[in-house]
């Protein structure tokens, strides 16, 4: 793939994943073998279909949530892109209960595409911000 068709497949995946909420178009944009090395979006989802139950757990948390893309760099199969997250917490994550405050917090990615399929990635978002804007930790 071209470095513009590599963008392009993610800005794809963000349109039809998270901003139109469909969680079985995961298995167009990542490979079988897909590979998370964390601790974003967790340490503990490392496949395709744990990645599933992740972005379902977080659109029932922040219902409208939405991504910004920033820069994105390409480098032969691997792609690097900053986004601004944001949405209103407003079902259960991971305990906590909805707060109806609003998040707006950074994240980072490497992603590895090879074959029209994103097969490894590494990421980090800024939990900490997050948690503190819906109150579940002390801002500093």
């Amino acid at each position: 793939m071209s470095p513009d068709q590599i963008k392009a497949h993610i800005r794809a995946f963000y349109e039809e994943v998270v901003h139109k909420q469909d969680v079985n178009a995961v298995d167009r944009y990542f490979g079988a073998s897909y590979v998370n090395h964390g601790p974003f979006p967790e340490p503990q989802v490392r496949t395709r279909e744990e990645l599933k139950g992740f972005f379902q757990a977080l659109f029932t948390a922040f219902p409208d949530l939405h991504v910004t893309l920033g820069e994105m760099v390409v480098e032969g199969d691997l792609v690097a892109w900053r986004g601004i997250v944001s949405g209103t917490h407003q079902g259960e994550l991971n305990g906590i209960p909805p707060t109806g405050k609003k998040v707006i917090a950074e994240e980072y990615h490497i992603e590895r595409v090879r074959n029209g399929e994103m097969v490894e990635h590494w990421g980090l978002f800024d939990t900490l911000a997050m948690l503190q804007q819906i109150g579940a930790v002390p801002a500093q």
